[in-house]
């Protein structure tokens, strides 16, 4: 039985030693980087479910430095401090989490 998109990203960032963007993933699995944001809010629905959370480390531009808030999944098209369209995507892994019910 062959595993769909989201199961592939899914099971990618379990396997992966390093964080990834979303198009490092895009890449690798062989779909749209705007499909993986997608596919990303729900896999960090149900892997709470499983034990595990997806850490998120956020975007950040290359000319100033400017951390967006880890809460943004998607890329950024621009640095809101100064306008830069450089920006270093926000990278995912899925790890066991520290805590669960």
């Amino acid at each position: 039985m062959e595993l769909t998109t989201r199961e592939r990203i899914y099971e990618l960032l379990r396997a992966s030693p390093k964080a990834l963007t979303g198009r490092e993933i895009a890449r690798r699995v062989k779909t749209r980087e705007r499909d993986v944001y997608e596919h990303i809010l729900h896999i960090a629905l149900s892997s709470r479910r499983r034990g595990e959370v997806v850490v998120i480390f956020p975007a950040k531009c290359e000319e100033c430095g400017f951390a967006f808030e880890p809460e943004k999944v998607r890329k950024p098209g621009r640095c809101p401090v100064c306008h830069s369209t450089k920006i270093d995507g926000p990278r995912f892994l899925v790890r066991e989490s520290e805590w669960s019910p």
